[in-house]
């Protein structure tokens, strides 16, 4: 099928238009006005997928068909805004990002993590579907840290915001690009969370103690925990990380290389968390998960976090 093909066409074989035609859509195909020579079967009937095409990309003969396709002389315009189209995505989450890392900042003053080495928690034996916890638990009611969730915090330095950028510039481009699971869908999936997220913590609570614990008590937590917010964002960022577009169940079924290192199971999940985590606790980013994570127990929380939410998604 693809030699007897044509640049830039869908052709397909009669078993499959037959499906096509079967389901209603014969409209969407047209027959090809020659036979294909196949081997083994001899001359057969195959069909083109019509689609909408410039006159300006139709060109003579190829194949044996009058209306085969040329690349189009536009293709540079649309990849220039599918990148503008990524950039304004990546600067938009950095700024979500950059909101929460200033609360999580802003409530330990005194609390830092320098030449703290959190990669040693990465490549430990168990695997990450092996980390699920039945209970994660969250930080106690603190009035004077709920006020400064509230009042935000002061600017990040340059450094961390630069680490920042690269790190989510980082994780687009470890997206592959696929029709469904790539980092446009990523982004939307972290729109959805952030608005869910604001309904949740931003209640029209008076900024008094009171009605402070009130809201920590209904969202169990969620409203003065920035840490947990930042963590479940990050989670929808690259909750598809490296995804190939291939299901579970068919890695499994062809044997692939990661099917076999994760035993099987939740495999584009495991690998999405496993290469996210070793890219942020990478040296590249110390300054950055410094701001994050101030101490063992801050990243244990955090990878925790990550580890529910991302194998949550493996339905």
């Amino acid at each position: 099928m693809e030699s007897t093909g044509a640049p830039n066409r869908v052709h397909i074989s009669q078993a499959t238009a037959d499906l096509v035609i079967d389901s209603g859509k014969g409209h969407w195909l047209r027959k090809r006005d020659d036979l294909i020579e196949a081997k083994g079967k001899g001359e057969i009937q195959t069909y083109w997928v019509k689609g909408k095409v410039p006159s300006s990309a139709r060109t003579g003969s190829s194949n044996g068909s009058s209306n085969s396709f040329r690349p189009q002389a536009n293709n540079r315009h649309q990849y220039a805004k599918q990148e503008r189209v990524r950039q304004s995505l990546i600067d938009w989450q950095v700024e979500l990002l950059s909101k929460l890392i200033k609360q999580i900042v802003a409530l330990r003053k005194t609390k830092t993590a320098k030449n703290q080495d959190f990669a040693k928690h990465i490549g430990q034996k168990l695997l990450p579907r092996e980390e699920i916890a039945e209970h994660i638990h969250m930080p106690p009611f603190d009035p004077e840290k709920a006020k400064k969730v509230l009042n935000g915090g002061d600017d990040l330095p340059d450094l961390v915001m630069g680490q920042l950028k690269d790190l989510v510039s980082n994780i687009a481009k470890l997206y592959q690009s696929n029709s469904f699971h790539n980092f446009e869908h990523a982004s939307h999936v972290t729109m959805s969370a952030n608005k869910l997220l604001q309904r949740i913590v931003t209640p029209a609570f008076q900024e008094n103690g009171e009605f402070l614990k009130e809201a920590h008590e209904y969202t169990f937590g969620l409203t003065s925990d920035p840490l947990t917010q930042f963590a479940i964002l990050f989670s929808t960022i690259i909750h598809d990380l490296d995804h190939s577009g291939v299901g579970n169940p068919q890695l499994v079924k062809e044997k692939n290389r990661l099917a076999s290192m994760y035993g099987g199971k939740s495999v584009a999940e495991q690998n999405s968390i496993d290469l996210a985590l070793e890219l942020l606790t990478s040296t590249t980013y110390s300054d950055l998960l410094s701001c994050i994570c101030a101490d063992d127990e801050d990243f244990r929380r955090f990878r925790q976090l990550v580890v529910n939410c991302v194998m949550a998604t493996d339905m």
